[in-house]
């Protein structure tokens, strides 16, 4: 049986994870751990220091106090060792005491409710071990959208005779009811009782804090933004997904998150897509769930079945991309552009780095500067992302390798869009209106240099490191 116990032991994994990851955030540990951090720091840029002359050039009080550094790093690694033992222990006492409880705050992202547990250090290493406990319990995780991209493209220029339906949820999220998504959880005897309690628990909060109306009833929907929430719906669906992609007239179906792509072989005799497409509907309502309308944006039926007929030339956009699909006659043509909201997303970030160098600039011209030259770097070009086991590598290749050379145009159109932006510093910097227009020219001149479509064609890699990615994430 899985260990599932809301631990030190289990907690340590979660802290050693994390931080392999560079995501852990040492305030959650006592001001005595971060202290000896800080010191073990001190310690080591001393030693770092006084390794870049040579060994033989070193005084002997240098190498006297480069072996009592040594020495003290070692004795202080062991007392942080543990203190961190002794955090551990406390939080796990409190999280295994009957009064703890989770807290969830409502928040905005995106324009759209997100709520966030509690961020104390008993609610972080809880709701860590509770995902760890549910991912391995029910063996649940979300899709791959390259994966699901990629099938697509193959199957959707096979030029077989096939019916689309591309559909989303509405407030998917939202929508899931309490009772259904609990029998899921309580009808599986692998998860432990405290889990289980700490999802009813959270459940409970999520109605004691959210809106609630018509659309937002009680015990209905799971909180937007927690860490569980993703898993607990990909454990509501699994079972009406495998139900769908079983269906023998079923060639490919997908669901990332609330988005749907489903691809079919024949409809029954006698019905329409349309017809086809009103069962799954109803299907999902059986669920609690309701799918888009046909008309809608996000819900497209199309009929690529019929050998002879009108021509068919239409766009659907899924999962950041938008294809273009062409039948003539017997052939069928799908390739791949960038969706709009790609564009508009990488048109923000653009607009955030050019901000964020005015923002900065007007305490730190040299740390504007830099860190808006990082933030490009992350935004046009390619990295490789630290301290993961397969070395992944993300940015705008990576995240859209499927583009097909017919639309490199989208990518042309971000590079004239940053090339036309004017990164202006604070206007207390410089001494002249001289010296300001020759800075601004010059740091054009450096922002012209970056080519998102140069990028994408030859994947080119910038070197950032975890620290400057941590950096840009806070503010790009």
């Amino acid at each position: 049986m899985l260990e599932q116990s809301f631990s030190a032991k289990n907690f340590e994994d979660v802290f050693n994870t994390e931080n392999r990851k560079g995501l852990f955030d040492i305030t959650h540990f006592s001001d005595s751990y971060q202290e000896c951090c800080a010191y073990i720091k001190a310690l080591r840029e001393g030693q770092h220091a006084l390794k870049r002359k040579k060994k033989i050039h070193w005084t002997d009080e240098e190498k006297e106090n480069y072996k009592e550094w040594e020495d003290c790093i070692k004795s202080l690694l062991c007392q942080k060792n543990q203190i961190c033992q002794n955090d551990l222990d406390q939080i796990a006492e409190k999280i295994n005491n009957p009064s703890f409880r989770f807290r969830l705050n409502k928040g905005f992202a995106n324009g759209s409710i997100v709520y966030m547990v509690d961020d104390d250090n008993e609610s972080y290493f809880a709701i860590k071990q509770l995902q760890s406990n549910i991912r391995r319990t029910f063996n649940v995780k979300a899709a791959n959208r390259h994966s699901i991209m990629a099938q697509l493209k193959l199957l959707l220029n096979d030029n077989y005779p096939k019916f689309i339906i591309r559909t989303d949820v509405t407030h998917f999220f939202e929508s899931i009811p309490h009772d259904k998504l609990l029998d899921c959880v309580e009808n599986n005897t692998l998860l432990s009782v405290k889990s289980k309690k700490f999802i009813r628990a959270i459940l409970s909060e999520y109605d004691n804090v959210k809106d609630v109306d018509a659309d937002n009833p009680l015990e209905q929907g799971i909180p937007r933004g927690v860490g569980i929430s993703s898993y607990l719906s990909e454990l509501y669906m699994k079972d009406f997904d495998e139900e769908i992609r079983k269906r023998p007239e079923v060639l490919f179906y997908a669901r990332y998150v609330d988005d749907i792509f489903i691809l079919i072989s024949h409809i029954p005799l006698g019905k329409s897509i349309q017809d086809y497409y009103q069962e799954i509907v109803d299907k999902f309502n059986l669920k609690g769930l309701v799918l888009k309308k046909e008309g809608d944006d996000k819900c497209s039926l199309i009929n690529l079945s019929q050998e002879t007929g009108s021509p068919i030339n239409t766009t659907i956009t899924y999962l950041g991309y938008k294809l273009y699909v062409e039948k003539q006659d017997r052939k069928t043509t799908v390739k791949f552009g960038l969706s709009d909201n790609k564009i508009d997303k990488l048109k923000q970030r653009i607009d955030s780095c050019i901000d964020h160098f005015k923002q900065i600039s007007r305490f730190d011209i040299k740390r504007a500067r830099k860190e808006l030259i990082w933030g490009l770097k992350l935004t046009t070009g390619n990295v490789r992302l630290s301290n993961t086991k397969k070395g992944i590598k993300a940015g705008v290749f990576y995240s859209n390798n499927l583009l097909d050379i017919d639309y490199i145009s989208d990518l042309d159109n971000l590079t004239t869009y940053l090339h036309g932006k004017f990164p202006i510093p604070h206007s207390k910097i410089f001494a002249s209106r001289t010296e300001k227009g020759n800075y601004v020219k010059s740091l054009r001149k450096r922002i012209q240099k970056f080519d998102f479509a140069e990028n994408w064609k030859t994947r080119k890699m910038y070197d950032l490191s975890l620290q400057q990615l941590n950096n840009i994430k806070g503010w790009l």
